[in-house]
């Protein structure tokens, strides 16, 4: 997925983001109440619905504009194949024109990841941050957008009713998302999962209740099971049910309160603002860099950050950038729904402030032994990198998601370690 630079001077992309950002301004203003989240999903709606229409213009404008090209080179070749200058230049100019529409293509297709992400923001918000049914959900193939031309409406009528039930009913139409996978719409009431069911509509445009026929094809019928899988794991959390392979596998729950260090994320773009640069270590060994995406070079931002805080630098280190990731990140939390302002959030999505986590091993592993965790990094794995907790019997491993957590989604060293320490308690694993 391409980075929105590539399209900040084109017209449609300045058009782009005035309307993306108005929408998060707003969410943000009224404090992601329910109404400001219902409000969004329709704004998202509209704006998806004019974009789909003009990307499949603009498609269809620039393969007839290659056809017309190509049909009048082939024309107007002479005996030996060779063409006129004047008819050279119609045909450059023809393709110059169909390179336009294709760019454009592109820049429609990146909108419409933007939008769904904005939309994964709100469904995060929507489930109570609940990673472990946002997962659920998302765990299968990428969906098409929204439904037929005849189908839309009736979605969007049934999106409304559900709205109509009172202020604290919240639908969330899955379409709208990247990481809403599995069926149509999750209904919330006073912040609590009612129902996700799958929406199906006939040519009449009536409303089916859900599962109320059966299956009328193979699609059907598997959109039909893999609800059904999702509801009996939310249940029951065995993994199995959704994973086969892991036989026997329970996914986790623990009561552990997760702090983030979206203050410093904040503080450091603040900084950045004012100086170019920002620098925030709010625990040690774990630092947030910001700069000015623009026009400040990250080897500079790094030189001044090894000045201001050489102990991280001094051994073993890495660093992952704190940006919208597309598609295998799509069930991670994403920038939108992470818990900074308006303008914080506008300002990474759009390439105005670059942010960096860097992360040095030797302080992390000090760090979670001194809280308990005896953690260990190991560099030379078949693998390359495996992260272990020296537990009885057998050393217990940490999985990649958790420490993605950590470089991607700010959060804290000490949630890190707290989060470790659940699970070990709820698997009865001690310290070695």
């Amino acid at each position: 997925m391409p980075d929105f630079y590539q399209f900040a001077t084109h017209p449609l992309g300045k058009e782009l983001r005035r309307r993306v950002r108005k929408i998060i301004c707003r969410m943000a203003f009224f404090r992601y109440k329910t109404h400001a989240l219902y409000s969004a999903q329709l704004a998202i709606l509209h704006d998806l619905l004019a974009l789909e229409h003009s990307l499949t213009s603009c498609r269809e404008q620039a393969s007839s504009l290659r056809n017309k090209a190509s049909q009048i080179a082939l024309a107007a070749k002479d005996a030996d194949g060779a063409l006129p200058d004047s008819v050279k230049q119609q045909v450059k100019a023809l393709q110059q024109e169909a390179d336009d529409y294709a760019f454009a293509v592109r820049l429609l297709r990146y909108g419409r990841w933007l939008y769904r992400y904005v939309a994964d923001g709100i469904a995060w918000r929507a489930y109570g941050f609940n990673r472990e049914a946002i997962r659920a959900l998302g765990a299968k193939e990428p969906v098409a957008f929204l439904s037929k031309k005849e189908g839309i409406e009736g979605e969007t009528n049934l999106f409304k009713a559900i709205r109509r039930q009172g202020r604290e009913w919240l639908p969330v139409m899955h379409d709208l998302t990247n990481c809403l996978r599995t069926g149509d719409f999750s209904v919330i009431e006073h912040g609590a999962l009612v129902q996700v069911f799958e929406l199906k509509l006939r040519q009449s445009t009536k409303v089916d209740a859900p599962r109320s026929h059966s299956p009328r094809n193979p699609r059907e019928g598997r959109q039909a099971k893999r609800l059904q899988q999702v509801s009996e794991f939310m249940k029951s959390g065995n993994l199995e049910i959704l994973h086969p392979h892991l036989k026997g596998g329970k996914a986790l729950k623990t009561t552990t309160v997760e702090k983030h260090n979206f203050a410093a994320v904040s503080a450091a773009i603040a900084s950045a603002r004012a100086h170019s640069t920002g620098y925030e270590e709010p625990e040690r060994g774990l630092m947030y860099l910001a700069w000015d995406g623009r026009t400040y070079p990250v080897k500079e931002v790094l030189l001044q950050a090894r000045q201001h805080h050489p102990h991280i630098f001094d051994t073993l280190f890495t660093f992952r950038s704190i940006n919208p990731r597309f598609e295998q990140y799509h069930v991670s939390l994403p920038i939108t729904a992470m818990d900074l302002s308006a303008r914080d959030i506008t300002d990474i999505l759009f390439g105005r402030i670059a942010v960096m986590c860097i992360l040095n091993y030797e302080c992390v592993e000090t760090f979670c032994r001194n809280n308990g965790v005896p953690l260990r990094f190991h560099h030379d794995q078949p693998n390359g990198f495996e992260i272990t907790v020296d537990s009885k019997p057998h050393p217990s491993g940490v999985g990649q998601g958790l420490w993605d957590r950590l470089l991607l989604e700010a959060l804290s060293l000490q949630s890190f370690a707290d989060l470790i320490r659940a699970i070990m308690a709820e698997l009865g694993i001690s310290a070695a």
